[in-house]
C-alpha cells in the first residue's frame, strides 16, 4: 500500500513541475510548422485544444477537491469516519472501544505537519515571486509596447537619411540636400501607422497596466493562502489543539486546494502559449526562422507598396542621372569651341549611352564610371586642359568623375561649364548609387514580414523571456501547492485524534478500559507508559 502511495505522488510531482517542454516538433504556435505559409496552414482550433488540454489536470482535481469537502465532514460528522468527534479506533462505522495511540502514532502527524509547513511557505514564497516576475514581465511589455511609435519614429527617421541625398545647382556651383523620402506615399502610410499605434496606447495601455496590477494583487492573495494556512495548522499541531481548529484548517485547505488546482490549470494553458510565443520571439532576436508571419497572417505581398515606394524613389534617381547624360555628349555638328562653351565635352559616340527608359542604376554603372570619357578633340584642343575645359589631369582618361572636379582653371577657382555639367550628372548618379544601396539594405529590413518582425519584436525579447518563465513558475508552484494541500487535508484529518494522549481518567475508566482491551482480540495497545494508563 505505501508502494501505491508513493507512486500516486510521484505521478502527482511529476505532473505538477514538469516544464511544458516537451511539444511537438513540428508543431508550433498555432500549430504552425516552419513549412507554413500563410495563416491557412496553421491549426489554430487545434493549438486551442491543445492548450485546453493542458489545464485539464489541474481543472479536474480541483473539481475533486470542491466535491470532496462536503463529503468529507458529513462522513465525519455523521457517519464517525476518521475518528469522527470521538477518540475511537478504526475509520468508518468504528466501535465504541476507545483509541489507544503510541508516542509515534502522536508524534508522526505532528512531524508530517511540521514538514508540510516548510513546503507550504516555501510553495507560497515561490510563487509570490513567479507571480511578481509575471507582473513586472507584463508591465515590461506595456513599456515596450509604448516605446513603439519612438521606434517606429527612430525608424522613419533612418530611413528619411539614408534617402537624403547631395545634389547641384549649377547656376550657383553649390550643393544642397535634398530629401527624396519626403512626400511620398510611403513616408505618409508609415507617418499614419506610427500615429494609430500611439493613440491606441494612449487609451489603452493605463487601463491594461490596471488590470496587470489587480491581476498580481489577486496572486499575491493566491499563493499566500497557502502561508496562512499551514502556519495555522500548524500552530493547531504542535500545540495539541484538536476540537475546533485542525477541523477549520481542514476546511480552508479544501478552498485553497480548489484555488490553486484550478489556477494551475490555468497557469498550464498560459505558460504553454506563452512560452511558444516567446520562443518565436526569441528565435526572431536570435534570427532564426520562426512561424511569426504565418501565425500573424503577414504576407511579404502586403509589404509590396513599401518596396514599390523605394523602388519608384530608385528608378526616378537612375532616369535623372541617365537624361543628364546627353548634357555632356559632345555634338558633332558644332565646333570644338562650341561644344567647350557648352559644356558638351564628353564622347558618346564611341560608347553609346544606355536607353534611359526604364533604365535602372546597376546599368549605368559600368558607363558613367569608366566608358563615360572626354572627346579627343577638346583633350587636344589648345588651351582647354590650362583653362578647365578639361580635366587639369590628363594622365588617366578623364571621366564625369574626375571632371567635375578637375575641370576648373585651379584648385580654388570656380567650375567651367564642363565641371558644372559635369559635377551636375555625377551628383545625380551618386545620389541613384545611394537610393540603390538604401534599396538593398532597408528593402530586405521592411520589405519581408520576418526582417519587419524581428525590428519590431526584437525589443521585446528580455520582458518574454521572463514572462515565460514567470508563467512557467506559477505553475509549478501552483501544482505543489495543490499536492501539498491534499498531504495537509490528510495529515489533520488523520492526526487530529493523534496530536494529544487519551486523558488518564480515574480508576473506573482504566478497569472498564482494561475489560475492553481483554474482550478484543483485535486490538493491540501499543505499550507506552506516557500514553496507556497503568494501575498503581
Amino acid at each position: 500500500m505505501r508502494h501505491v502511495r508513493a507512486l500516486a505522488l510521484t505521478v502527482l510531482l511529476c505532473a505538477a513541475l514538469a516544464p511544458i517542454g516537451a511539444r511537438a516538433e513540428t508543431k508550433r504556435l498555432l500549430d504552425c510548422t516552419l513549412e507554413s505559409t500563410s495563416f491557412s496552414d496553421c491549426d489554430p482550433m487545434g493549438y486551442g485544444i491543445r492548450a485546453g488540454v493542458y489545464a485539464v489536470p489541474g481543472i479536474l482535481l480541483a473539481l475533486i477537491t470542491f466535491f470532496t469537502c462536503p463529503f468529507f465532514f458529513c462522513a465525519r460528522f455523521c457517519c464517525g469516519c476518521c475518528g469522527g468527534s470521538e477518540p475511537t479506533s478504526g475509520c468508518c462505522c468504528s466501535s465504541d472501544k476507545p483509541a489507544i495511540y503510541g508516542t509515534m502514532d502522536i508524534v508522526r502527524p505532528k512531524a508530517y505537519a511540521l514538514l508540510l509547513i516548510l513546503l507550504g511557505v516555501g510553495v507560497g514564497i515561490w510563487g509570490n515571486l513567479a507571480s511578481d516576475q509575471t507582473v513586472q514581465s507584463l508591465l515590461g511589455l506595456v513599456d515596450d509596447l509604448e516605446a513603439a511609435p519612438q521606434m517606429m519614429l527612430d525608424h522613419i527617421n533612418r530611413i528619411n537619411r539614408e534617402l537624403t541625398v547631395t545634389k547641384y545647382n549649377e547656376n550657383t556651383d553649390t550643393t544642397f540636400q535634398e530629401d527624396l523620402f519626403n512626400g511620398t506615399s510611403t513616408k505618409q502610410d508609415a507617418e499614419k501607422a506610427k500615429k494609430d499605434i500611439e493613440d491606441a496606447l494612449k487609451e489603452h495601455s493605463e487601463t491594461f497596466r490596471s488590470y496587470v496590477l489587480d491581476f498580481g494583487f489577486v496572486m499575491f492573495i493566491i499563493f499566500s493562502l497557502p502561508i496562512g494556512s499551514v502556519i495555522l495548522g500548524g500552530a493547531a499541531a504542535v500545540c495539541n489543539c484538536r476540537s475546533c481548529i485542525p477541523m477549520l484548517t481542514v476546511f480552508i485547505m479544501f478552498f485553497v486546494g480548489f484555488v490553486l488546482w484550478l489556477g494551475h490549470g490555468v497557469f498550464s494553458s498560459l505558460a504553454l502559449v506563452f512560452g511558444d510565443f516567446c520562443a518565436e520571439v526569441d528565435g526572431i532576436a536570435q534570427d532564426q526562422k520562426t512561424v511569426l508571419a504565418a501565425a500573424t497572417s503577414c504576407e511579404d505581398a502586403t509589404l509590396s507598396s513599401f518596396t514599390d515606394g523605394f523602388q519608384g524613389i530608385e528608378n526616378d534617381a537612375a532616369r535623372e542621372a541617365c537624361g543628364l547624360i546627353s548634357n555632356l555628349c559632345y555634338a558633332s555638328g558644332r565646333s570644338t569651341t562650341d561644344n567647350i562653351n557648352a559644356g558638351t565635352i564628353f564622347d558618346c559616340q564611341s560608347t553609346a549611352p544606355p536607353n534611359c527608359t526604364g533604365v535602372r542604376f546597376g546599368e549605368l554603372v559600368e558607363y558613367v564610371e569608366q566608358r563615360l570619357v572626354t572627346d579627343n578633340r577638346v583633350d587636344s584642343f589648345p588651351g582647354a586642359q590650362a583653362n578647365g575645359d578639361t580635366c587639369t589631369d590628363l594622365s588617366v582618361p578623364c571621366t564625369a568623375a574626375r571632371c567635375s572636379q578637375l575641370c576648373r582653371p585651379s584648385a580654388s577657382a570656380a567650375r567651367t561649364q564642363s565641371g558644372r555639367n559635369s559635377m551636375k550628372m555625377y551628383t545625380s548618379f551618386q545620389a541613384a548609387a545611394q537610393v540603390s544601396n538604401a534599396l538593398d539594405t532597408l528593402g530586405g529590413q521592411y520589405g519581408s514580414c520576418n526582417a519587419l518582425a524581428g525590428l519590431l519584436l526584437s525589443p521585446f525579447n528580455g520582458n518574454c523571456k521572463k514572462l515565460a518563465g514567470g508563467s512557467l513558475g506559477m505553475r509549478q508552484s501552483s501544482g505543489l501547492g495543490g499536492i501539498m494541500v491534499i498531504g495537509f487535508v490528510f495529515v489533520m484529518a488523520w492526526g487530529s485524534k493523534r496530536f494529544i494522549a487519551m486523558p488518564s481518567g480515574d480508576d473506573d475508566s482504566e478497569e472498564n478500559h482494561e475489560i475492553q482491551l481483554g474482550e478484543s482480540h483485535e486490538m493491540s495497545p501499543k505499550k507506552d507508559p506516557a500514553i496507556v494508563p497503568h494501575s498503581n
